[in-house]
């Protein structure tokens, strides 16, 4: 079963709820993950290139990144500006099957994870389940072991892409 590092330890899921950088500490550097992830970016400021395109990097943006997606960081650190952002990042096909009883959000699933998707940011968005996705997994992510992680975090992945669904059939429309 393919695994994501996290603070040196082996886990299914890289995650952070509400991460602070400053002072320059986030390094500007072309990257990608194996794995699939979702950013939500609550402060912050600067530049970002996805696909040879250039998005403004501000509070409420919301970011989905395909595994091996090259993707750039440019921060504005001025006027003691700090980068706060919502993480998680995760192997899609060890999660799958888990959305298999839901069809429709198991085809936005597959569609997120290995569609064409339009573009990869989305902004202002403002949606109290999605943060409450990431700080109820934050608060029980640290006591969590061995398949009971599993669990939670399918529960957590779930939560998330039904906000996620919902946010992006607004944009849709």
């Amino acid at each position: 079963m393919p695994l994501v590092a996290s603070d040196d330890r082996i886990s299914p899921l890289y995650f952070a709820y509400r991460r602070k950088s400053e002072n320059y500490e986030h390094k500007e550097t072309f990257h990608s993950h194996l794995g699939l992830e979702v950013l939500f970016i609550h402060q912050g400021r600067g530049t970002m290139i996805v696909n040879n395109i250039s998005y403004e990097i501000k509070p409420g943006m919301l970011c989905i990144f395909q595994p091996c997606q090259l993707h750039h960081l440019k921060l504005e650190y001025d006027n003691q500006q700090c980068f706060e952002r919502s993480i998680a990042i995760f192997e899609p096909t060890v999660y799958e099957s888990y959305f298999k009883q839901w069809p429709a959000l198991h085809e936005f699933y597959n569609f997120i994870y290995l569609g064409n998707l339009p573009f990869p940011c989305l902004y202002e968005v403002d949606d109290p389940y999605l943060d409450s996705a990431y700080k109820s997994m934050h608060d029980r992510f640290p006591t969590l072991t061995g398949m009971e992680k599993y669990e939670e975090i399918s529960l957590f992945l779930v939560a998330l892409f039904r906000s996620l669904k919902q946010i992006w059939d607004k944009r849709k429309e």
